[in-house]
């Protein structure tokens, strides 16, 4: 038998898969100080020398006109000294840190060790995941049935499990010994596995000035970013 911890309503669908998290526009939709990219700018050129614009955008996962605030307030406090860069315009300028740069990485190296891509705040993270709970999986009767097609559910039981799935609230199957509680655990889980979509975690989230970490290569896969060879805002210069 399957039951939700409270009562549902025999709702088969969800709220609807909410889609990949989009780039901010600007350091506010960021949710980071110019302080705090001011820093992160510093002890990456500090720690993999000089970049181009577009490869320490990249680098820190931030379009370059977010990040160019940073650079210009930098290059204004002779932080950085910027190289010619060719036709493209300022996202082919080269940023290397000068003397006084490498000074002040150094101390926001002190306070700071993280180097990577801008972390996210822990409040549009926590957002995010209310955005991917399992209420917005799509649940129909037949894709469902697929699932389960290797077994042989009652009706009844049948039509209680797909408002479970979706109900947002835990769900107990019980039973005596051998009645196929386990084999309706995984094909509810290989369901919601296929049906689920993408989840999307950042690389790192921001909380009271701590960087936490996120991302374990042997558990996440990066996006895919469709956008990573187009260069954007290349008519103004620095």
């Amino acid at each position: 038998m399957v039951s939700s911890q409270k009562s549902m309503t025999m709702d088969w669908e969800g709220a609807g898969m909410t889609e990949a998290p989009t780039a901010p526009d600007s350091l506010k939709e960021a949710g980071l100080t110019l302080s705090f990219l001011n820093d992160l700018t510093l002890r990456t050129l500090y720690l993999r020398g000089g970049m181009l614009g577009l490869d320490l955008a990249r680098f820190m996962c931030l379009p370059f006109k977010v990040i160019e605030e940073s650079l210009k307030f930098l290059k204004d406090e002779k932080c950085i000294e910027v190289a010619g860069g060719d036709l493209i315009g300022r996202v082919s300028y080269r940023f290397n840190l000068t003397e006084l740069g490498r000074a002040r990485a150094q101390e926001a190296m002190k306070l700071c060790a993280y180097v990577g891509p801008a972390p996210v705040p822990l409040e549009d993270y926590v957002e995010q995941t209310y955005r991917q709970a399992v209420t917005g999986i799509g649940c129909s009767p037949e894709p469902l049935r697929a699932a389960f097609s290797h077994l042989v559910i009652p009706d009844e039981l049948f039509s209680a499990i797909g408002p479970a799935i979706v109900s947002g609230r835990s769900v107990f199957i019980y039973g005596p010994p051998g009645n196929g509680k386990t084999s309706i655990a995984r094909a509810i889980g290989e369901f919601m596995n296929n049906a689920g979509g993408e989840v999307y975690v950042p690389y790192a989230f921001l909380a009271e000035n701590s960087i936490i970490t996120v991302f374990d290569q042997s558990l996440h896969q990066l996006a895919d970013d469709r956008d990573a060879d187009r260069i954007e805002d290349n008519e103004a210069t620095i």
